[in-house]
C-alpha cells in the first residue's frame, strides 16, 4: 500500500514537472518570437529611416538596429556623410532611436585637413568605436533579460 502511494506520488510530480516544462517552453517559444517580430520591424524602420534621410547630397547607412524590450523601441546606430562640395564632406556618426527620434550620440568629423574636427589620424575611427560603445551601452541600460 505504500508502494502503491508513493509509485502515484512519483507519477504526480512526473507529470506536473512535465506539465510546468512545456508551459515554460510555451511562454519562452512565445516571447522570442514576439521579440523576432519586433526585430523585423526595427529593420523595416532603419530602412525607412535611411531612405527618408538620404538625397544626392546626404547619404545614410544603418551600421546596427534592434529592438530593446524596456525601452519598448528601435534603436539604430548609423554613419552619415554629408557631402559640402565636390571634395568636401563631414561624416556623421549617430545612435537614435527609431520611435522618438532621440539621438542617444552624435559626433562627427570633417575630410577637410585645415578643419579642427578632421577625420584623418584615426578620428574617424575614434568616433566609429565611440558611437558603438554608445550602441552597447543602450543594449546594456535596457537589456534586462
Amino acid at each position: 500500500m505504500k508502494l502503491d502511494i508513493r509509485v502515484a506520488l512519483f507519477v504526480v510530480g512526473v507529470l506536473a514537472g512535465g506539465t510546468i516544462v512545456e508551459i515554460f517552453h510555451l511562454v519562452s517559444d512565445t516571447h522570442r518570437r514576439e521579440i523576432l517580430e519586433q526585430r523585423i520591424r526595427c529593420a523595416g524602420l532603419a530602412e525607412k529611416y535611411a531612405k527618408e534621410k538620404s538625397d544626392e547630397d546626404y547619404d545614410v547607412n544603418v551600421e546596427r538596429v534592434d529592438f530593446f524590450p524596456a525601452r519598448s523601441s528601435c534603436v539604430a546606430s548609423t554613419a552619415e556623410t554629408l557631402r559640402l562640395t565636390s571634395s568636401s564632406r563631414t561624416e556623421q556618426f549617430f545612435v537614435v532611436d527609431l520611435i522618438t527620434k532621440e539621438v542617444l550620440f552624435a559626433e562627427a568629423c570633417d575630410d577637410n585637413k585645415q578643419a579642427s574636427d578632421y577625420c584623418g589620424n584615426g578620428k574617424n575611427i575614434a568616433l566609429v568605436n565611440a558611437r558603438d560603445k554608445a550602441f552597447q551601452r543602450t543594449a546594456k541600460r535596457f537589456w534586462f533579460w
